[in-house]
């Protein structure tokens, strides 16, 4: 399955967009990626601070990776159809 990001800023037709693009390529239509702004957001913020992040992360490349993960993880649970960040059923 390929997955398109579609960004914009908001009241800007994003949405509309992403349905017709999923109406036509009959694919499902993915909630929005709240999670993945933060995820970006918190990555700027602690490159930021370097001295208190390099303590934990001493390369860009270690620091870029972490996120990444957090990242990689979100988009696959959305194409999975699973809710982001919820615990396996028992």
């Amino acid at each position: 399955m390929q997955l398109i990001l579609i960004g914009g800023g908001q009241r800007s037709g994003t949405t509309l967009l992403q349905t017709l693009l999923a109406n036509a390529l009959g694919s499902p239509n993915l909630p929005e990626a709240h999670i993945l702004s933060d995820i970006l957001a918190t990555y700027k913020r602690a490159k930021e601070f370097g001295n208190k992040t390099s303590f934990f992360y001493p390369t860009d490349d270690s620091l870029l990776s972490f996120f990444r993960s957090f990242a990689e993880r979100h988009v696959a649970e959305i194409a999975d159809g699973r809710k982001a960040g919820a615990d396996a059923e028992p």
